[in-house]
């Protein structure tokens, strides 16, 4: 499963009154997302901040945090590499592995 950064807009508002002059002034706000790709067609693309692999007690795999993010607003996206290339298993995350050590952590020897 890939994970991809995505630069895109999103609409704003104001839920209060307001006078017309600082209505005209809102602008689209700029996110930056970064997620498991999880679908994509011609208008979307979804993706999960959060995966959780199937388990032995838990036969199908998870996701949490899904956004939907309209292709029409998008600008950019990048696929992303993980910096720890042991992690990997044929192009997969290693599942109940631990990470590995930063130098000068508490459990690095």
């Amino acid at each position: 499963m890939k994970m991809i950064y995505v630069k895109w807009f999103d609409h704003s508002g104001m839920s209060s009154w307001t006078d017309v002059e600082r209505a005209k002034k809102l602008r689209l706000i700029e996110n930056e997302t970064v997620g498991f790709l999880l679908d994509e067609d011609a208008d979307r693309i979804v993706l999960a901040t959060t995966f959780s692999r199937a388990t032995d007690t838990d036969d199908r795999d998870r996701v949490e945090n899904v956004e939907v993010i309209a292709k029409k607003l998008i600008t950019e996206t990048k696929e992303l590499t993980f910096l720890f290339p042991e992690m990997l298993v044929n192009g997969k995350i290693k599942v109940g592995r631990a990470l590995p050590e930063s130098p000068g952590s508490k459990n690095s020897t």
